[in-house]
């Protein structure tokens, strides 16, 4: 995992998570979770726009956005298809493919991993 100092480029898989994530904030309990996961992954790019403001953090792998933190309960995941595979529910406001893992979910970490793999996988727009 990289902790970067640009945010993601605004592609059109990026926007509505960009726009979304705009202003807001992260519990550090709920950052921490994600950041634990991927800290072994280099593959992995993380961002916040304000650290020890405790801004919103996010992920991404080949220029493509796949989890981001804002709040204090869920985590916004990009996973094509998930929501049968892991009853998950739609993370409204973002985009389609967006879904809300609670940081309680049995599934967590297989559902980070199923998003991270797709990014890496889906072709940069």
């Amino acid at each position: 995992m990289q902790e970067t100092a640009a945010k993601p480029p605004r592609t059109e898989q990026n926007s509505g998570i960009l726009d979304f994530l705009e202003g807001t904030s992260c519990h550090g309990d709920l950052a921490s979770l994600l950041l634990r996961h991927f800290e072994l992954d280099r593959d992995v790019s993380v961002y916040c726009p304000d650290w020890p403001g405790f801004g919103y953090v996010l992920c991404h792998v080949n220029r493509s956005v796949f989890a981001a933190c804002a709040g204090m309960r869920d985590i916004a995941v990009r996973v094509p298809g998930s929501r049968l595979r892991f009853r998950l529910e739609p993370f409204a406001g973002i985009g389609p493919d967006w879904w809300r893992l609670p940081a309680q979910h049995p599934d967590f970490g297989l559902v980070l991993d199923d998003a991270r793999n797709a990014a890496a996988n889906r072709q940069p727009s």
